[in-house]
């Protein structure tokens, strides 16, 4: 049985809005059968918006795949207070996300034209960045481990990329469908209690691996033996140019890799 929705875009530093768009459209595609035009107006109107309100028709199992989407990515999920909804004349608020990329939502709208194209399309590739701090002390040893283990889920799940730590942060480039991508991050990564401070940096389509012959190497500043923990800084790092780039708005995290 279908049931109306409201999902309201707010501008909220602290939630991503594009994360939540690519999940819906991974699996709740008739979230965006009519948000095209909706957003392209609200990024080029010279207007300041509160907020935008979607509404969506969902089934039990769509909600629930949303409501869990939500919970694990830390983004809240409330109903808003009379004033703010009587503001938005729309009544009802089930789901509140945030307004800080729509306008590189629209952007990738239009380079795609339609978004059902992107999922048309067989295991389309996505990049994902995070960024964590390491919770208590990280030996060289403790990074192999984790390596270990990492390169033998991300064979399994055909994903590559590389990973970085430096000084108790972490960095890790993941690329991959959809689907391996976000679960790994949302299911496994998120919950890790080894670090704290978890931030999806990046989620963006991508026409090509990067990293395709990585083995998800990493480096670190400390000088140890390990050829594994040969690099010291992202000057120096054969992914630092890439990464950079990708980043240029996650200065907290690039700073900790830099000289």
């Amino acid at each position: 049985m279908q049931k109306s929705h409201n999902i309201v875009v707010l501008e909220n530093e602290e939630t991503n809005a594009l994360a939540v768009a690519l999940y819906c459209w991974g699996h709740v595609p008739s979230i965006f059968n009519n948000l095209e035009d909706t957003l392209r107006l609200l990024a080029t109107s010279s207007n300041q918006f509160d907020a935008l309100i979607i509404n969506v028709e969902l089934n039990a199992d769509e909600v629930s795949r949303l409501d869990e989407f939500l919970h694990k990515s830390s983004l809240p999920s409330l109903v808003l207070d009379n004033s703010i909804n009587r503001n938005l004349t729309q009544g009802e608020v089930d789901y509140l996300s945030s307004k800080t990329d729509i306008k590189k939502l629209v952007s990738w709208l239009d380079n795609i034209n339609k978004p059902e194209r992107v999922f048309e399309e067989k295991n389309p590739l996505f990049t994902l960045i995070y960024g964590s701090h390491a919770v208590g002390e990280t030996k060289a040893s403790d990074v192999i481990d984790i390596l270990k283990v990492a390169r033998k889920i991300n064979k399994e799940l055909e994903i590559t990329g590389v990973l970085l730590y430096n000084k108790g942060w972490w960095l890790q480039v993941l690329e991959g469908n959809f689907s391996a991508v976000t679960s790994l991050f949302f299911d496994h990564i998120q919950k890790d209690k080894r670090h704290t401070n978890v931030t999806l940096l990046v989620l963006e389509r991508t026409t090509e691996r990067h990293f395709a012959n990585w083995d998800m190497g990493f480096y670190s500043t400390q000088d140890e033996q390990d050829s594994n923990l040969s690099w010291t800084d992202l000057d120096t790092h054969p992914a630092g140019e890439f990464i950079k780039q990708k980043l240029t708005n996650a200065q907290e995290y690039t700073k900790y890799f830099m000289k």
